[in-house]
């Protein structure tokens, strides 16, 4: 499997780009080896958005002849995980982070933004490529980015604080 290639003193941007990248890749991909960006990778970071949409690879084939949509064959799928408190992996299955809107039973749409500070090591960096690239790996489909500048979180965050829960948010945030 190729990697994203780390290199070194990478600007906020180019690590931007690279988180990006793996999301790209994630989702274009069934299986792979983590970490997904190495400092011996061997795909470059891509440095602006036609470099990252290059990185789209189109299928070559068409639909097979018999192929039908899952959305035909929709039921309900019984959750066996009778465990009483889970994990991380919840994350990566259809919930909060992956919704599926088109009720097929499969995530369709990414509802997650990382947030990478301008001064994230690599090790930052790294894990947040390899989490955009599971996230890609585990949805059918997404639109824009999966990272947000730090206004992002606040920015959202007020929103949510109007109408009905807004006594409830002033007294969250003035702690």
């Amino acid at each position: 499997m190729e990697k994203l290639k780390l290199a070194a003193g990478m600007t906020g941007e180019q690590k931007r780009y690279a988180v990006e990248a793996a999301l790209l890749l994630g989702f274009q991909t069934e299986t792979a080896t983590f970490p997904v960006i190495t400092a011996d990778g061997e795909i470059p970071v891509p440095e602006n958005m036609e470099e990252l949409k290059a990185l789209w690879k189109k299928s070559t084939g068409g639909t097979p002849e018999e192929y039908e949509s899952a959305s035909k064959h929709t039921g309900p799928i019984f959750d066996l995980d009778f465990r009483k408190e889970k994990g991380l992996e919840t994350m990566l299955q259809k919930g909060d982070f992956l919704k599926d809107e088109n009720q097929d039973l499969l995530p369709d749409v990414l509802d997650v933004k990382i947030v990478l500070p301008e001064d994230a090591d690599d090790a930052m960096l790294v894990a947040a490529c390899n989490l955009a690239w599971r996230f890609g790996m585990e949805t059918t489909g997404y639109k824009g980015n999966i990272t947000a500048d730090a206004a992002y979180g606040k920015s959202r965050a007020d929103r949510a604080c109007t109408g009905k829960r807004r006594r409830k948010c002033k007294s969250i945030s003035s702690r």
